[in-house]
């Protein structure tokens, strides 16, 4: 039985070997394409050390920032593996993204542009345009010099108010823009 154990031993380290190969590389790769998020990464803990910020806060920064990275490590490895998943089938990055946006956007389509205005993009942009405009406009309210007789909360409302005109306004934009898009990708693969 002893001859029997030793290949099986060795095929058991080889697949470790192959892993480990395999390991090292993609993370040379992650390492290569966020060479700049790792520098800010190691940056940042001098700077702080420097202005004298509590020990737990730096402990706790370098941390959340280990985890980042090692995330971001799992995500690329994740991303590395679909793109050779597509590149088997003969498509490219590209042609996926475009593929989905066609399948996302018959659904929405199908549904009109009245509840992609009010539900999915509509509300959304509305409520920051509202919140951005309502802080420019008490902003604007402080500015304003006192002889204007302006009314402080009219004006914020009516600020509010365009907000989410412009948002709805921003949604219709966008479904023009997706609806060009969506019809170039369809005429495009006939």
């Amino acid at each position: 039985m002893w001859p029997y154990e030793w290949p099986c031993c060795f095929c058991w380290q080889g697949k470790i070997l192959k892993y480990s190969a395999m390991f090292w590389d993609t993370l040379n790769k992650y390492l290569k394409e966020n060479l700049f998020g790792i520098i800010i990464f190691i940056g940042i803990l001098p700077i702080g050390y420097y202005f004298r910020f509590d020990k737990p806060y730096l402990y706790f920064g370098f941390i959340w920032m280990s985890i980042s990275l090692i995330k971001g490590y799992f995500r690329f490895k994740k991303r590395l593996l679909y793109l050779a998943k597509l590149e088997s089938k003969g498509l490219t990055e590209n042609d996926a993204i475009n593929i989905s946006f066609v399948e996302k956007w018959q659904k929405t389509r199908a549904r009109g542009i009245y509840s992609y205005c009010l539900f999915e993009c509509g509300l959304s942009l509305s409520i920051f345009f509202s919140f951005l405009f309502g802080i420019i406009g008490y902003i604007l309210v402080w500015v304003i010099p006192p002889k204007m007789n302006v009314d402080a909360t009219t004006f914020v409302v009516t600020c509010c108010f365009m907000g989410v005109v412009a948002g709805f306004l921003a949604c219709a934009f966008s479904w023009s823009v997706n609806q060009k898009k969506f019809e170039r990708l369809i005429n495009s693969s006939h």
